[in-house]
């Protein structure tokens, strides 16, 4: 049975200019407009148009999905994506601007939890606040009381305005109340994130135990290993638009691989073509021709970089640099360390470069091609290039995998050399 149904929803908000927050502006700005004179003038004055006080904001541009009863899906994307409309719309919060929406069953949004606690108020009396706020009965509140105090951590406090909360004891509260409204479909914001590490394994203990049972579970966050832990299906969102909607894993390699490329797009967005020398083109090739820009790291790669120089060129250097998903340096290398000498360069060619095996996880990374003098005192080009790295996984973490062997009371098959001429004090293994 489909829990939650979105057909072509559109949501547009109205953003305003600072000025624009004022009724006087938003008055004299209307009178300005109809002003008969100032249309007459406006052909003879053009820098004399009234600029806008508001412009439209489309969070959303019509998105469609349904999610099935009994699905835990997670939804991801930058900020503004409108993953958080998605929300405030399943929530009641917000209507849409245009399409329609079913939402089939009692609906608990975890979103700001605590957000109707009163400060003077005790936990215990906004615990039936709250609680009633949620849609829950009294006779409801009365029952799951003692398990919100416990689950909340809050037994010696419970009787304790909520004002001299702290932060966190506040939000535990919040997401307690909010957990034991016993709903069919969950509407999670980011409030895993709450408490110690002690409180947020039991938060995910709670889902998975609703999860069990059959709930329907809608989860917003920035963790990634979050959406893992809890989602079989993600959705990512970008500019208010479904980019990809299918297996988590699958969502989360598109996401991360796009702000990768966001990433090295602003990183070296200064990179312009050089007037003596440019870089033409960079290729990664397969048995002479051009390949994906997704390469197997077990396998050998071939960079190709055309390049076309106005006059002659002597002595350049070619460089390839290597950048990992986040921007940081992973390695560089040259035809001058590697003792190629190009004696001159003129018109148009290419410089290859055979990297035997790439030692990287998976995962999206940036190469930078260059060409500069022999005294590098002159950068005549440099240019980007986007890649991808497919790897099984196999626990290692950060970029490199070193192939590294290990050995316990037992010997390797190649013997491992060491410079000591006693070797008494190693472990068997190490000999």
């Amino acid at each position: 049975m489909t829990a939650i149904e979105f057909a072509n929803v559109s949501k547009k908000y109205k953003l305003y200019s600072k000025s624009g927050l004022y009724l006087r502006d938003r008055v004299n700005h209307s009178i300005q407009r109809l002003n008969p004179f100032k249309r007459r003038s406006a052909a003879f004055e053009p820098s004399s148009s009234v600029a806008p006080l508001e412009r439209d904001f489309w969070a959303l541009k019509k998105v469609s999905f349904e999610i099935e009863r009994g699905e835990s899906v997670g939804f991801i994307g930058r900020n503004g994506a409108g993953k958080s409309t998605i929300l405030k719309l399943l929530a009641g919060v917000t209507k849409p601007t245009s399409g329609s929406l079913v939402t089939n069953g009692r609906v608990a949004a975890l979103i700001e939890v605590g957000a109707g606690f009163h400060p003077e108020l005790t936990g215990r009396e906004n615990i039936f606040l709250n609680g009633s706020i949620l849609g829950m009965k009294k006779a409801e509140i009365d029952r799951a009381l003692d398990s919100i105090v416990s689950f909340a951590e809050l037994e010696q406090f419970i009787d304790t305005p909520v004002k001299h909360y702290s932060s966190g004891m506040y939000v535990r509260l919040g997401f307690a109340v909010a957990a034991h409204t016993n709903p069919e479909i969950f509407l999670i914001d980011e409030v895993l994130a709450v408490g110690d590490e002690g409180f947020q394994r039991k938060c995910l203990d709670m889902l998975a135990a609703h999860k069990t049972a059959g709930k329907t579970m809608i989860l917003v966050s920035h963790q990634l290993n979050r959406i893992e832990d809890v989602c079989d299906r993600c959705v990512y969102l970008s500019n208010g638009q479904i980019v990809y909607d299918g297996a988590t894993s699958q969502a989360i390699s598109r996401y991360k691989s796009d702000i990768t490329s966001h990433r090295l797009d602003a990183q070296f967005a200064s990179l312009d073509s050089g007037d003596d020398v440019r870089i033409l083109h960079i290729s990664f090739l397969n048995h002479g021709e051009e390949a994906t820009p997704t390469v197997n790291s077990e396998e050998d790669v071939v960079v190709e970089v055309r390049y076309f120089a106005q006059h002659r060129i002597e002595d350049p250097v070619f460089g390839i640099g290597l950048y990992g998903p986040q921007g940081e340096f992973v390695t560089g290398f040259n035809t001058m360390t590697r003792s190629l000498a190009i004696p001159f360069i003129e018109g148009e060619g290419s410089i290859f470069c055979k990297l035997r095996s790439l030692p990287l996880l998976s995962g999206s990374y940036g190469l930078i091609a260059q060409v500069h003098n022999l005294s590098d005192t002159i950068t005549y080009d440099r240019q980007l290039y986007k890649f991808n790295v497919d790897r099984m996984h196999n626990g290692t973490r950060g970029l490199l995998d070193l192939k590294e062997e290990w050995a316990f009371d037992g010997e390797f098959e190649e013997p491992l050399l060491l410079a000591r001429e006693s070797r008494h004090d190693y472990p068997k293994g190490l000999r």
